[in-house]
Order: C-alpha cells, then sequence, then structure tokens
C-alpha cells in the first residue's frame, strides 16, 4: 500500500504521531500537499459552492497524483502489481 496525505504517516507505540514529529515507523507515503478548490468554478455551477464540496475537493485533487505515483510505479512497469485502487474515506 502507499498512502496520499499532506506529510508522511508515521507511529510510534500503536499511536500516531502528530505531522512532522520524528521518530517510529512511517508508512510508504506520497506527500501530496492540499490545492485549493478553483473558485471560478460556482459561477457555472452552485453544486460546487457547497461548503462541504469546497472542503472534500481539496482531497479529490489528490486523486490524480497518486495515480501518477502508481503508473511511474517500477513494480507496476515490471508487471508486478495488476490492479491499482484508489479508496477515499470521506
Amino acid at each position: 500500500c502507499i498512502f496520499v496525505s499532506d506529510s508522511p504517516i508515521c507511529e510510534r507505540d500503536g499511536r500516531a504521531l502528530p505531522a512532522g514529529e520524528q521518530g517510529g515507523t512511517c508508512l510508504p507515503t506520497l506527500a501530496v500537499p492540499p490545492h485549493t478548490a478553483p473558485h471560478h468554478c460556482c459561477r457555472k455551477d452552485a453544486f460546487f459552492c457547497d461548503p462541504h464540496r469546497q472542503a472534500t475537493l481539496r482531497a479529490q485533487y489528490r486523486f490524480l497524483p497518486a495515480l501518477l505515483a502508481a503508473k511511474r510505479s517500477p513494480a507496476l512497469r515490471a508487471g508486478a502489481i495488476r490492479w491499482v485502487v484508489v479508496v477515499d474515506d470521506d
């Protein structure tokens, strides 16, 4: 598994470490900074102006970088990986 997050996901003694704290064990993480949702789209469709959608769109913008990382993976290129699954926890 490769996790996509703002920063590495690490734990020590079974507890998650705050972002930036050193030590412990980190999961394989692709760090993709959050993006700001486009502001001009609301003029065309008010659907995207909903506060919940504005908050969750930032996470949605991580899907493409995650898929690109999978595509560039040596394991995928070598045929060791046959499937890529993207899971949204929202």
